[in-house]
């Protein structure tokens, strides 16, 4: 994302420093060097851009974190208030909730926790691998055939 944005704001100041006003030397918005100014462009949108990708990282990080909060405490409401387009990425977790979420803790069996925890979530895991239709089509997701209530 960070490459994609910095790459696309370079190639366009790049692009209007060919402009006939700035390669004129004796207009006043005359740039001697267009390289180091489209460097220059460069670094500073990637910066912009990295802070943006970051917000939206730990935005999607909140939001599934709160979906995971919400269907432990309040299982029977999830569905209620789930929007819809976090609903077409957790797919079949927002029916599914393992019982032994909580790994029981054993002395010094460190593996056999793990292989427990792999066990118990085989399922949904091998289930996520595959993908399912929102992550093929993730801008063009599918409405519900009834209109879901207020969120």
């Amino acid at each position: 994302g960070v490459l994609c944005i910095s790459g696309i704001c370079g190639i366009m100041s790049f692009l209007l420093l060919q402009i006939p006003c700035f390669q004129d030397p004796e207009n006043a918005w005359f740039v001697r060097n267009p390289w180091e100014m489209t460097v220059l462009s460069t670094g500073i949108s990637m910066s912009i851009a990295f802070g943006y990708m970051s917000l939206f990282n730990i935005t999607a990080d909140a939001l599934l974190y709160v979906f995971h909060w919400s269907r432990w405490h309040y299982p029977k409401d999830i569905e209620k208030y789930c929007p819809y387009a976090l609903r077409e990425i957790v797919g079949e977790e927002l029916r599914y909730q393992p019982e032994n979420v909580r790994l029981r803790v054993r002395a010094r069996k460190r593996m056999h926790r793990l292989k427990e925890a792999a066990s118990d979530y085989a399922g949904t895991l091998m289930t996520s691998m595959r993908g399912h239709q929102a992550e093929q089509r993730p801008l063009l997701p599918h409405m519900p055939a009834e209109p879901m209530g207020h969120y």
